[in-house]
């Protein structure tokens, strides 16, 4: 039922919050089971949550999953570019940053994340341009 996942969301939150991560991730999975893939809103809390305890890695199925019901949810795509940075997977990170771009091109993490692969990469023009986008935003 729909209160019964929003009850284990809850849960999951005030875990959360008081910095269990790995209790939070199991009540979020709970609300998960109700809820299947229908709010990416959770997908990504229980991403965020995997990256707290640094297992990016697990964090991408779940990210993946969400897309195929919200392929246009700016966060998800962020916190793919995010793990896939993490694991040094660099084309991936960059394609969903990429993404996450087309969607909203005035969220300043895709654009620090973006930068940095490329200087990471030598690719200093892309750097530049990705440095610039974030001046941009700032003004």
């Amino acid at each position: 039922s729909n209160a019964l996942g929003e009850r284990y969301l809850q849960l999951g939150e005030l875990l959360r919050s008081k910095g269990r991560y790995r209790a939070s991730i199991i009540e979020y999975l709970k609300a998960r089971r109700y809820w299947k893939n229908r709010k990416p809103h959770l997908q990504n809390k229980i991403a965020r949550a995997y990256f707290a305890i640094k297992k990016p890695k697990e964090a991408i199925p779940h990210l993946k999953e969400s897309l195929q019901f919200y392929p246009n949810y700016v966060t998800t795509y962020i916190n793919l570019g995010q793990a896939y940075f993490a694991i040094k997977r660099y084309n991936k990170a960059i394609q969903h940053f990429e993404e996450a771009a087309h969607i909203n091109p005035f969220h300043p993490s895709i654009h620090r994340y973006l930068s940095f692969i490329y200087r990471k990469r030598g690719e200093t023009l892309r750097a530049k341009q990705a440095i610039n986008a974030l001046r941009l935003i700032r003004e």
